[in-house]
């Protein structure tokens, strides 16, 4: 893993920034944003995944690489039907 690439310390930094900001997005009615954040969001976790055998916390901790894996695989999935739900094919017509 290069000095360009994310860690899981960094991912886990990045993503708790993004989402933070994604809900100030969404409570200012600004769903696009919020929904641009999340998919910062999956687009960071899928690129630590493509490179976490590099990672080298995760050769010093105690957790399986495998384990690591599937739950970020997990969040993606949830973040992945949000973010489904919220594009803007998806949004609710005004009353």
């Amino acid at each position: 893993m290069d000095n360009d690439s994310s860690g899981l310390l960094k991912l886990i930094g990045n993503s708790i920034e993004n989402l933070t900001e994604c809900i100030e997005l969404f409570n200012s009615a600004d769903r696009d944003g919020g929904v641009q954040r999340l998919m910062s969001v999956l687009k960071q976790i899928e690129t630590y995944l493509e490179e976490i055998d590099s990672d080298p916390i995760i050769k010093l901790a105690s957790v399986s690489t495998g384990e690591v894996v599937g739950r970020l695989q997990a969040i993606e999935t949830d973040l992945s039907a949000i973010v489904s739900d919220l594009e803007p094919d998806n949004k609710v017509p005004s009353t």
